[in-house]
């Protein structure tokens, strides 16, 4: 993503103008570089434009510093002065989700797992326009579970699932989901496929969708796989998915 359409994703989302944007832009980004390890900063640099990513690199033997999620707030309030004080918490959330977008999954996850939950709690408010994604409402009627722990397990089995078979088939399949849904699943075509087995699978999506009740986890694994086949045919599906391990058969045999 170029550094001109990060900027105007920020702008549009959080309803501010280009200028407050990107103050809020280099402002979160540098408070962010300060809270999360030397080593995952140069991780998330390497997939932000220049401009951002000079400000996340940092000498990777220095330790985050173990301030909160209300002291972030206010460092990010002190650097954008130019930002009205109520705009500047739905600017931090405008900039975690277009640093999602930028990054990929596996890179976000990485960086939020070292923040305090409440990052997690923000930018759970985007759950609400999820629930109205096509993929989310199919996997809520086949699993029987209510729309939000819809929205969570499609979201954690997308972002799992194209980390695990790899940038260019996330990504290919992407192409034919519904916006939201697709930016759970798509991935830099650059990235390999990781390798782990069905239990991994399986945990990893516990772990993200920690509000869906454990018995439901699989099911709606499963719910979210059919509903997967139909919106992109089971023809690119299986083609997708052939990195699996034959393990993963309890998985994708799908109605």
């Amino acid at each position: 993503m170029k550094y001109d359409t990060f900027i105007d994703h920020v702008a549009e989302r959080a309803g501010v103008s280009r200028e407050q944007a990107e103050s809020l832009t280099q402002a979160t980004v540098q408070i962010l570089a300060d809270r999360i390890s030397g080593g995952q900063d140069v991780d998330l640099a390497s997939r932000l434009p220049e401009e951002l990513a000079r400000l996340v690199r940092k000498a990777p033997q220095k330790l985050p510093e173990k301030y909160g999620f209300d002291e972030f707030v206010e460092k990010v309030r002190e650097r954008a002065p130019d930002v009205p004080p109520d705009a500047v918490l739905p600017g931090i959330r405008a900039v975690m989700l277009t640093l999602r977008d930028a990054a990929g999954g596996k890179e976000f996850r990485d960086t939020m797992a070292q923040l305090p939950h409440e990052f997690g709690e923000l930018l759970q408010e985007e759950s609400g326009a999820a629930q109205d994604d096509a993929l989310v409402q199919q996997t809520a009627e086949r699993a029987g579970v209510s729309p939000l722990e819809a929205a969570l397990l499609t979201q954690a089995t997308l972002e799992v699932l194209g980390e695990r078979i790899g940038g260019q088939q996330a990504h290919g399949l992407a192409l034919r989901l519904p916006d939201i849904s697709a930016q759970w699943l798509d991935e830099p075509v650059e990235m390999p496929a990781q390798d782990y087995g069905v239990d991994d699978f399986v945990s990893r999506v516990r772990v993200l969708a920690t509000d869906v009740e454990d018995d439901d986890i699989t099911p709606g694994i499963q719910a979210v796989l059919i509903s997967l086949r139909d919106a992109v045919g089971e023809g690119e599906l299986e083609i997708a998915l052939q990195p699996l391990s034959d393990d993963y058969e309890v998985l994708v045999r799908v109605e």
